[in-house]
């Protein structure tokens, strides 16, 4: 174990990457058959406010097929990687993990033969580096595998404890040069094809600058969903005309782009865009109807008793009923 050199991390998503420096290597045996976990990162040396990017490298170093059983890996997954910081002043304080970070499937994903699973790491999930200095980042996972093709992968993995660790130089920033990592982000987000482009959405969202919100725009008109996605909740961090007229225009989208439009509009709280949220009123898409009165509850506008009793009318028991919780709530002493 302990292939290492100096480098850096952020990213986390699957897929197949090319050069980048390797900073630690964990190399084991499954069922007779060699595997390398390796760590990556795309620079040793950052500046604050600049995302940190890993990859963890599974590579099946053999002719047989393999499989590695994958689920989600983010922050507070329960099969997910553990992250840990250290630095000048001793460990980073962990950030709580998300509500949502257990969503998704876990099963068996084919490893071919010398091919390798990419895991993307977003450093800013785990824990925020906010000031300058060397800081040492641990990567530890208990990796599943086997041979063939993964049926009852379940009970016929074996597993395999892997520790992985890299240092990270990081120097003080200006507005200036974190407007340089901002453009270059941005620009390698939007003209990133769909496997990578939502893994650099997620990176270039970490930074809390206005000045990502133009590359966000463009990424809301996009077709991948991956970058749409992450575009749309950024914007509803950014309170600007720009920002809401996108978010206005994502209310094109089909399915959860609606409603993930409408939370982003509700997030900015300005009459602008309870204004554009109000016209959802008499939507068909009932779910629509109810960030309508979600927004209404939250931005309490002058007249929001006659708008509540307004939707409190409304045909689907979901959306009347939750329009009637927020007028009786309103009518307690």
């Amino acid at each position: 174990m302990n292939l290492r050199t100096s480098l850096l991390a952020t990213l986390l998503g699957v897929s197949t990457a090319t050069a980048a420096p390797v900073t630690d290597k964990d190399r084991f045996v499954v069922d007779g058959h060699a595997v390398t976990a390796t760590l990556v990162a795309d620079s040793t040396k950052i500046i604050v406010g600049e995302p940190v990017m890993l990859e963890v490298r599974i590579a099946n170093e053999t002719a047989d097929a393999m499989y590695i059983v994958s689920s989600p890996d983010r922050n507070g997954a329960p099969d997910s990687f553990a992250v840990k910081v250290v630095g000048p002043d001793g460990s980073v304080p962990a950030i709580p993990a998300g509500p949502m970070a257990g969503n998704g499937p876990t099963g068996a994903t084919t490893l071919p033969a010398k091919g390798t699973h990419v895991a993307r790491l977003l450093l800013s999930e785990w824990a925020t580096i906010d000031k300058p200095g060397r800081y040492t980042i641990t990567v530890d996972k208990t990796l599943r595998l086997g041979l063939g093709r993964g049926d009852g992968w379940n009970t016929t993995s074996t597993k395999h404890p892997t520790h992985l660790r890299l240092a990270v130089d990081v120097g003080p920033s200006t507005p200036a040069q974190l407007g340089a990592v901002i453009d270059r982000l941005g620009t390698k987000m939007l003209a990133a094809n769909d496997d990578d482009g939502g893994s650099l959405a997620e990176a270039l969202a970490s930074i809390r600058d206005a000045r990502v919100v133009p590359y966000f725009v463009k990424a809301v008109a996009l077709s991948d969903w991956g970058r749409q996605f992450v575009a749309i909740r950024a914007l509803g961090a950014y309170g600007t005309t720009e920002s809401l007229a996108a978010l206005e225009r994502a209310l094109a989208i089909p399915g959860n782009g609606r409603i993930s439009a409408a939370q982003a509009i509700a997030e900015h709280k300005t009459a602008a865009g309870m204004k554009i949220l109000w016209a959802l009123r008499t939507d068909q898409d009932a779910s629509l109807r109810l960030e309508v009165v979600h927004a209404l509850a939250e931005l309490n506008p002058p007249d929001v008793v006659a708008r509540l009793t307004e939707m409190s009318r409304d045909k689907s028991a979901m959306v009347s009923g939750e329009a009637k919780r927020y007028l009786a709530e309103r009518k307690k002493p």
